[in-house]
């Protein structure tokens, strides 16, 4: 299962509705505190966030994820609404596997990413 957290309701319905055509499972939501629950209800194989999140930083998340046994080693691609080297470092610093601008690569990009990802990483995410 892909959990998807993207609080722009046209990027967010674009991914699901793309991924979900590809027969993969898709849970989305807009803020990190969704997420976190619905984490924990259905462990996802993947998380596709927007670090710019309305209720806290999207880093703080991931922060989460990681500091839990049950989900440190869960893969997690991060989408920036602005590109910056700081955050792109402080990303992967924090446990990020892939940072993603969506200022510079567009929904198709990410989409392609998301698959290589997911091929690249064995993931079954049905």
């Amino acid at each position: 299962m892909i959990l998807l957290v993207e609080p722009d309701k046209i990027w967010q319905e674009i991914l699901a509705e793309r991924l979900k055509r590809q027969g993969l499972l898709v849970r989305a939501c807009e803020t990190g505190c969704s997420a976190w629950q619905k984490a924990h209800k259905k462990r996802p194989h993947l998380v596709v966030l927007e670090l710019n999140i309305p209720d806290m930083s999207g880093l703080d998340l991931v922060r989460r994820f990681r500091a839990s046994a049950e989900f440190f080693n869960l893969d997690i691609i991060a989408l920036a609404s602005c590109d910056s080297r700081e955050l792109a470092s402080e990303c992967l610093k924090e446990g990020v596997n892939f940072y993603l601008p969506k200022s510079e690569v567009g929904i198709s990009q990410t989409l392609f990413t998301i698959n290589s990802f997911i091929k690249r990483r064995t993931v079954t995410i049905f």
